[in-house]
Order: C-alpha cells, then sequence, then structure tokens
C-alpha cells in the first residue's frame, strides 16, 4: 500500500522514505507503479578490453529488463566519454523509465543530511566511532536518492517501499559500488536489502581474481558472498545491504579453524590508510571475527581459505553470527571468540 510522500524532515525513518503519484499523474489519472530499480553504480571500466566485455553483457541485460513497464534504470555516472555509450544503451531500452545522473540540493534534502549528521552523532558517538568519509558519502547518496525520487513523482512513476526490489551493478567492488547500492537503498525506504550483481560488476571479488560462486542473505540486512579464487580456493566477504549511517556497522563472528583461513584487509580507497583501533577482522583460538564491508569505512576484510574444501567453508561461513559493531568501554564481552577485548565491542542486540 503506498502513503503519503512527506516533505522536509519528518519523525520518523519510515515516515520520510515514501514516493506517491506526482501531480501531474493524478491530474491524468494514471499512476505507473514500478516494482525493480536497476541501480548502475560508476559502472564504466577504465580498461577497453574489460568495456567491451560488460558493454555486452549490460546490453543483452538492458535489453531484456527494459521494455518491461514496470522496471526503471538509475545511472550514477563515471569516465563522461566512456559513458555516453551506456546512457544511451539505457535510454533506448528504458525510455522515460530511465534516470540519469538524479540529483537534489533543496532545503528538504539538506534539512535531510542534517538529520542524519545528527542521529550519527547521538547513536554512534561524537569522538572517533566513524570517519568523516561514511557522512560524505551519505550525503551524495542522500542528494542522489532524492532527485531519484523527485523525478520519479514528477514523471508519475510510484512505487511501493514494501515491496520495491532494488537491483545494483558497477565497478569498484567493495568500494562505490557497496557504499551507494547500500545507501541509496536505504534512502529509497526500501523494506528490502539492495541485490548487487556480481555477474555484472566489473571488479566483483577485488581485491582478488575470483570467480562468483552464490550470495547469501544473512541476519540484519547483510549478504555473504562467495567466489572462488584464480587457485581454486573459496573466499568470502560481508557486505551491508540496507543501512544508513546513523546506524552501527556489523562484524560477522565465524566458528571455523582459524588455521584454515587468510585475512586479507584492504581500503575503500587509496586515499584511506587501514585503521587498526577501528576494524574487527581478527583470527581467535575458537574462530574469527570478520568487518562487515559497506565500501567507506577504513577497511574491507576478504577472507580465504587454505587447505579447506569449499563446502565446509560455505557452511562455516553461512552459520556466521552478525553483529553491530559499537565502540564501548568498560564492558566485557560475552558474544566474541576466546581473545575478544572490548575496544570494539559488538553490542548484544536481540
Amino acid at each position: 500500500m503506498l502513503v503519503p510522500f512527506v516533505s522536509g524532515i519528518a519523525g520518523t525513518p519510515s515516515e520520510e522514505e515514501r514516493i506517491t503519484a506526482s501531480p501531474a499523474t493524478e491530474k491524468h489519472g494514471v499512476e505507473k507503479q514500478i516494482s525493480t530499480i536497476y541501480l548502475f553504480v560508476h559502472p564504466m571500466p577504465r580498461r577497453a578490453s574489460i568495456r567491451e566485455e560488460y558493454m555486452a553483457k549490460w546490453q543483452k541485460f538492458l535489453a531484456a529488463e527494459g521494455p518491461k513497464e514496470e522496471n526503471v534504470i538509475c545511472v550514477l555516472s563515471n569516465s563522461p566519454e566512456e559513458m555516453e555509450l551506456l546512457r544511451a544503451m539505457a535510454r533506448k531500452y528504458f525510455g522515460q523509465r530511465c534516470f540519469i545522473d538524479p540529483s537534489d540540493n533543496s532545503v528538504d534534502t539538506q534539512m535531510r543530511i542534517v538529520n542524519d549528521l545528527e542521529r550519527t552523532l547521538s547513536t554512534r558517538g561524537n569522538y572517533s566511532q566513524w570517519v568523516p568519509y561514511e557522512i560524505w558519502t551519505s550525503n551524495n547518496a542522500r542528494r542522489w536518492t532524492e532527485g531519484f525520487k523527485k523525478e520519479m513523482r514528477d514523471r508519475g512513476f510510484s512505487y511501493d517501499p514494501a515491496s520495491v526490489h532494488v537491483i545494483a551493478c558497477g565497478q569498484q567492488w567493495t568500494g562505490c559500488l557497496t557504499k551507494y547500492a547500500n545507501f541509496f537503498t536505504k534512502y529509497l525506504g526500501a523494506a528490502k536489502p539492495v541485490d548487487v550483481r556480481p555477474e555484472l560488476s566489473p571488479e566483483a571479488g577485488f581485491p582478488f581474481e575470483a570467480t562468483f560462486r552464490e550470495c547469501i542473505p544473512m541476519d540484519r540486512n547483510v549478504a555473504l558472498y562467495l567466489f572462488e579464487t584464480a587457485d581454486g580456493r573459496p573466499m568470502a566477504q560481508f557486505l551491508d545491504c540496507l543501512r544508513g549511517v546513523w546506524e552501527a556497522p556489523h562484524a560477522a563472528i565465524v566458528s571455523i579453524d582459524p588455521a584454515k583461513v587468510e585475512i586479507t584487509i584492504t581500503t575503500p580507497n587509496r586515499y584511506q590508510e587501514a585503521c587498526h583501533s577501528h576494524e574487527a577482522s581478527k583470527l581467535f583460538p575458537k574462530g574469527i571475527v570478520v568487518d562487515v564491508g559497506d565500501g567507506c569505512r577504513p577497511v574491507i576484510a576478504t577472507v580465504v581459505g587454505v587447505d579447506i574444501a569449499y563446502d565446509e567453508f560455505r557452511e562455516s561461513f553461512a552459520r556466521a553470527d552478525i553483529v553491530p559493531l559499537l565502540k564501548k568501554g568498560s564492558v566485557l564481552i560475552n558474544n566474541l571468540p576466546l581473545g575478544c577485548t572490548d575496544t570494539l565491542r559488538p553490542e548484544t542486540v536481540e
């Protein structure tokens, strides 16, 4: 059931993230309801050979999905010259249901950004519990999402937040694709986590060359992505898929022999350094704690198996406990493997 869109800052997130038909639509008595949003996040690869490979994949995909009236596409551009081919392709197959680089910086949107910051300060802390890059990223996502919702209304489209399905792909796996797909979907008010498609994303599996095997939904809107490396080893990454910047990030507690895995830590971009006081990924005698990536905090964790079969590796990671990660002091730990301190304490939330 659709509910009225509320402009300005509303009392709760459920009230502020709504969209209905535009006045123009109401005037003509026609409402076009959307069920699926395809989000292409900075998709264009830098290397010509990879561009050609993925342009062919995207064309086939868009040609199949574009004619369906319940689908829309939103493209967030990068590499302007190379992007024009993809933008033209999106317009060709989706027509009026194609949205290119929407943005809104109205007073209403600015107030939402202020509200996001206030909520982050009050819930995640006001010292070093989060980094400015998260707020900058969230602000970008807010402007794009509000612009997208405005253009949707202006063209007479609506969606039901309870059922809309966001499917995302793009470049910069565990970077721009991860962070903007997560925040964009959250700020749409969608109830379902974003569905990030590795098969349509040029750098899926980064920082390794790996073949995607499967995605497993986890608790707290986290997804487990499983791969196989070029030398045949199982590989895992946890990603947030529906979390606002004001909400606590997550860690995954995996019961597995730590001798059977290796954890590789990378950063979302070259300007950030891994900050060990902020990252959660560690080995312990009875298991491991793995940072759930969101594309904008200091570190991203990739776990690769060592002398372990894919099925055994998969079973252990699919049973992981997902916990919120908040910095607290002077509190005993009872939900982490033996050896953890409370420097980074996942708060127990039922």
